[in-house]
């Protein structure tokens, strides 16, 4: 379109060629480019030959530097803009041998083109020069822009491919943290054993599971207005330098204490205590176990042992005394004549009273035994308050 105004004056002058040789050039270019056979690289390389050719021609058949010099500096920056530094600059080469041939041609005059017969060489040599420089100078400041321009577009699909790995790490790890929160809260809440965590800097409750409410007889609301001081029978100060050293150190406490149901019955329990972060702050996880049944065996076996330690005393002391005065006149009994008549009867009794001497020592032997068996620990690797 833009041509079409140009093409009809020169074709009005009497000039056909002009006009020929731009309807031929755009066409073909048109053409070549609407092709959808070759590669974008192909398309621009051939609009970049045609076109500088008609730039030539232009000047040659104008006899002006204008038009043709004005399409050799758009070319150059077409160039510049779509194809490599080396090309770009190469450019700038081919427009100075474009310049020089017609500076040769315009010096020794053969030809009789326009262009040689309108310029003196000097001032073609200024145009030329002045054209040159100017070229150069658009065609460094834009790979100098392009290059800025890739390198920020690099830095930006660098930051964006870290960004997208992070946002991908974040989505990961927010699974994997929503999964291990779902499987700690099935862990928490339907723990068959009571559990619950608590402030340790105001041992205030901030969480229990179902088995401690059904345990201890309070609600959850109830839980949460309370301290461990309230389940607690013993004072908890007895046991607050052993909580703050296990929340410095991350430690595990295990602690057996007298503890009171909502209806005042009171129970032993183990607890073992550890870190968790509770909404952003260090708090202290607690599972209980009753073990009030174990520790009355425990004092039933005490209470056997002392039994037999009692019937060992008497045993050893009681029984064993009179038996060994028995054994000593026996002894001095021996001594003495008796009749024949009497041995069988004395070898008799000497038999019983070695078997009255062996049970006793037997009895003592096993009552020693029981007596030192230990009852089971109940107390933990802590001891207790």
């Amino acid at each position: 379109m833009v041509m079409i105004p140009s093409i009809i004056i020169f074709w009005g002058e009497g000039s056909r060629w002009i006009p020929g040789v731009d309807i031929f050039a755009f066409s073909s270019v048109s053409i070549f480019i609407l092709c959808t056979k070759y590669p974008i690289k192909i398309k621009m390389s051939f609009a970049v030959f045609v076109l500088t050719l008609l730039a030539v021609f232009l000047i040659a058949s104008l006899g002006s530097f204008g038009v043709g010099s004005i399409y050799l500096l758009a070319i150059s920056v077409i160039i510049s803009l779509l194809f490599s530094d080396k090309i770009a600059y190469c450019s700038i080469g081919v427009n100075a041998l474009i310049f020089a041939v017609f500076s040769l041609l315009i010096n020794e005059k053969v030809v009789r083109w326009t262009i040689v017969n309108n310029y003196k060489i000097d001032v073609w040599l200024i145009y030329s020069l002045n054209f040159l420089f100017l070229n150069f100078m658009i065609v460094v400041e834009i790979r100098h822009l392009l290059v800025g321009l890739q390198s920020t577009m690099e830095q930006e699909n660098k930051l964006l491919k870290i960004l997208q790995t992070e946002v991908a790490d974040k989505t990961i790890r927010n699974k994997q943290l929503a999964e291990s929160e779902g499987h700690y809260k099935s862990l928490f809440f339907n723990n068959p054993s009571p559990m619950w965590i608590f402030d340790p800097a105001t041992f205030y409750f901030l969480q229990v599971n179902e088995a401690a409410m059904v345990k201890y007889g309070f609600s959850s609301e109830e839980f949460l207005e309370m301290t461990i001081q309230q389940i607690r029978v013993d004072p908890v100060d007895l046991i607050v330098d052993r909580l703050n050293n296990a929340v410095a150190n991350e430690s595990i406490f295990s602690n057996v204490a007298l503890h009171r149901k909502k209806n005042g019955k009171q129970f032993y329990a183990k607890i073992r205590c550890s870190t968790i972060p509770f909404h952003g702050h260090q708090a202290l996880l607690v599972i209980a176990q009753d073990i009030t049944t174990q520790i009355s065996h425990n004092k039933a076996i005490e209470e056997q042992n002392l039994k037999l330690k009692k019937i060992a005393y008497f045993q050893s002391h009681m029984v064993r005394a009179p038996l060994a005065r028995i054994k000593g006149l026996w002894s001095l009994w021996e001594l003495e004549e008796r009749p024949e008549s009497d041995s069988q009867l004395f070898e008799f009794m000497k038999m019983s009273i070695e078997e009255l001497d062996t049970v006793i020592r037997g009895i003592i032997k096993d009552s020693e035994v029981v007596s030192s068996v230990k009852p089971r620990n109940t107390r933990g690797k802590e001891g207790n308050d």
